[in-house]
């Protein structure tokens, strides 16, 4: 609700077409919610605001090199509870989903050990947002994206510390999972086989671990493989070079995401002729939309901050426009 009111506010002071992401800041000291916008237009927008004196806003600030913190008045966090408790089961609307298929991909831990802290909070997260959206009537499709790819640099770095060449990921579970394949993995003829080897039996550990243990049932296990046996990296890839949104430097192809509001462009080649993990997530999720998907959902890490306005970009690009 609260993101709601936000972004309301933003388009009526701004435009209806404006496009931004609301975001969790990193730290809890620079707010509850923050939008990324220009410095510039960050500061005007500022003083719009605290002329608008929104009545769940206790203060707003601008921090660079652009983001304009929210910081939301404790009385309304209390009367929204209020309202909550006492309407009980009845507390928003129960029709609202009205039988979209969903997709909501959480977890999705690179298969290079066991699951961390981390991951469990996106798991938890994940799992009960999906009940959340059933109750209200979504048709929910929980996805883990199994990062598996021989080109995967996580896959390559496993299959060197499998073969003694590197010490990346290397834990008392991982040097126990090498010494158990040990005769498997002196008969692999690369980094990558080895690697996949190896990712293969984390994955089964992982996965006997999110439904034993946390009691998460996924529908969709999907292999990152998928979409380099096939030709639908290629088939984004060429459709992007035709946008002319595309450029070579450094020996790499790039992406102008910086005409939609991110910081910087993004490789998605790079110089050796290997596509890049943005490229495929980008396929991936189009593959999502050719799913047919009516709402997707993704849950990431902290450290996937900075994906967000990239990803929203490169979905523009592909004609696809998120909320």
């Amino acid at each position: 609700m609260v993101r709601t009111e936000i972004k309301n506010l933003i388009k009526k002071l701004v435009s209806e077409n404006t496009s931004f992401s609301i975001i969790y800041p990193p730290k809890k000291e620079y707010g509850d919610y923050s939008v990324f916008f220009p410095l510039e237009e960050a500061k005007n927008l500022k003083k719009k605001i605290e002329k608008e004196k929104p009545a769940f806003l206790e203060k707003v600030e601008v921090l660079r090199p652009g983001f304009l913190n929210f910081y939301l008045k404790k009385e309304f966090l209390q009367e929204r509870i209020g309202e909550i408790l006492e309407e009980g089961n009845d507390f928003g609307e129960v029709n609202v989903g009205e039988g979209k298929k969903t997709n909501i991909e959480f977890i999705s831990a690179n298969p290079t050990g066991e699951l961390h802290i981390g991951n469990g909070r996106g798991a938890f997260f994940g799992d009960v947002l999906a009940n959340v959206l059933e109750k209200a009537n979504y048709n929910v499709e929980r996805e883990y994206y199994v990062n598996n790819s021989k080109n995967s640099v996580q896959i390559k770095e496993l299959g060197k510390t499998a073969m003694g060449l590197g010490e990346s990921y290397k834990t008392d579970y991982l040097k126990f999972k090498i010494k158990k394949l040990k005769s498997k993995i002196e008969k692999c003829k690369s980094e990558s086989e080895a690697g996949r080897l190896l990712a293969e039996v984390i994955q089964k550990d992982n996965k006997k671990f999110i439904e034993k243990k946390l009691k998460i049932k996924f529908d969709n296990w999907f292999k990152e493989e998928k979409l380099f046996n096939g030709k639908k990296i290629e088939e984004v890839l060429n459709f992007l070079k035709k946008t002319k949104l595309t450029y070579k430097k450094d020996g790499a192809l790039w992406l102008k995401t910086s005409k939609f509001g991110v910081d910087k462009d993004k490789v998605i080649v790079r110089k050796t002729g290997k596509a890049t993990y943005f490229l495929a997530d980008v396929t991936y999720h189009k593959d999502k939309m050719e799913r047919g998907y009516e709402k997707i959902i993704d849950i990431w890490g902290a450290d996937h901050q900075g994906h967000i306005k990239r990803m929203e970009a490169a979905m523009e690009i592909l004609g696809y426009k998120g909320e």
